[in-house]
């Protein structure tokens, strides 16, 4: 059935349905706020000033712009509502905010269709995500005098054709796209950083690890703040497979002294947990790996992000593999099964259903074009077991 924008409490019984226990403690806020950003588009244009001003007094900003107040408010929302895998919810508010924008904003109408589109292809509505996308690309035409504006819509449009093209198998289609992006003068570096990140996501399906670690450090490079944590735990992972298993644990062990958002927390604890698995003896990998997964379990039990959690108890279900550890391993792999299949994150779940506890890799990649960022990453500070343990090995 084609995705449709709910109103608000059909949204979240859409998205509670398969997990009606999975509550946050943001649900009640964020159904308030998007049910009165619903009924603020449902009324004249004229009508609105009222229903305006209470959701603007609700973030505690009054007496300016209500209306910007209110669609800042709103995106902001509905970004969180994402990240809590609320997706019906998010793309129900983002329509509404479609109706708020004044029609002449064509750079805020593309930003949220383009975030549309990214909801819509999570949801796995591949078409309605590509509709989306085109209409983030149409807007950008209406922003040929704003050639910054009109180049990140362009941008956010040809990620999410690379991002569906990965996902039908056409690799080569996917590179395109991704290469489209980099080659555009005045691509944004948030779309960069994406755009680096898939490209390094295809060497290591390649098993091209040089080019994947020269990737995964340009999307590094061109991270912001909030999204350098990331990549830096995407070039760990590209050591981790490359066979550079210590290198990887000290970059993971780096991005633990940082992590302070769960969100980025949760995939540092995992990826860590196998990179000490496959670098270490298994007298000081299983120390680590235990107190990862410890950490693991406190930050699921206060948190909504069972996208994270998932992968999370994966790459301990490897972890423990790797040690030898192999029903700690199969409880792992069921508890991250049980989730996913929850959640329908289905592509997820066919891989967890498939795999074996995989043993330790021995082969090691030779670094020609990466070799400075190999030993660059080799002088970043870790916390303080990880460092005692690679002292040890």
């Amino acid at each position: 059935m084609m995705l449709i924008a709910l109103p608000p409490l059909d949204a979240y019984r859409a998205d509670t349905a398969a997990a009606p226990d999975a509550t946050t403690p943001e649900d009640g806020e964020w159904l308030t706020i998007a049910t009165l950003v619903a009924r603020a588009a449902a009324l004249p244009a004229g009508a609105r000033a009222s229903t305006l001003r209470t959701i603007a007094s609700m973030s505690g900003s009054t007496g300016h712009d209500d209306r910007a107040t209110v669609i800042t408010l709103a995106v902001e929302m509905a970004t969180a509502m994402e990240d809590a895998a609320r997706f019906h919810m998010a793309y129900g508010t983002l329509s509404s905010v479609l109706t708020l924008l004044p029609a002449d904003d064509a750079l805020g109408r593309g930003r949220v269709v383009a975030q549309q589109g990214r909801i819509a292809r999570q949801l796995g509505e591949h078409g309605v995500a590509k509709e989306r996308y085109e209409a983030a690309e149409a807007a950008a035409q209406e922003c040929l005098v704003d050639v910054v504006a009109a180049s990140e819509l362009r941008a956010r449009a040809w990620v999410g054709y690379g991002l569906l093209a990965h996902f039908r198998g056409n690799l080569p289609e996917a590179r395109s796209w991704f290469r489209k992006v980099l080659d555009a003068p005045g691509s944004p570096r948030e779309q960069q950083q994406v755009a680096h990140t898939q490209l390094m996501i295809a060497g290591v399906s390649a098993r091209d690890f040089d080019l994947a670690a020269v990737h995964a450090w340009a999307a590094y490079e061109a991270s912001d703040d909030e999204l350098r944590s990331g990549s830096l735990a995407n070039l760990a992972q590209v050591f981790l497979e490359a066979g550079h298993a210590r290198i990887a644990l000290r970059i993971f062990g780096a991005l633990l002294l940082r992590a302070h958002v769960p969100r980025n927390e949760l995939p540092i604890l995992g990826g860590a947990a196998v990179a000490a698995a496959r670098g270490l003896t298994a007298d000081r990998a299983v120390p680590l790996i235990e107190r990862f997964a410890n950490r693991i379990q406190t930050l699921m039990a206060s948190t909504q992000l069972p996208y994270a959690h998932v992968i999370a108890l994966a790459d301990m279900s490897d972890a423990y593999g790797a040690v030898g550890a192999g029903q700690a391993a199969t409880k792992m792999r069921a508890q991250a099964l049980a989730l996913s299949e929850r959640y329908g994150f289905h592509e997820i779940s066919h891989r967890l259903r498939d795999a074996e506890i995989a043993p330790p890799l021995t082969r090691v990649t030779t670094f020609a074009a990466a070799a400075p960022i190999a030993e660059a990453v080799q002088s970043f500070e870790a916390t303080e077991e990880v460092e005692l343990a690679l002292q040890a090995a």
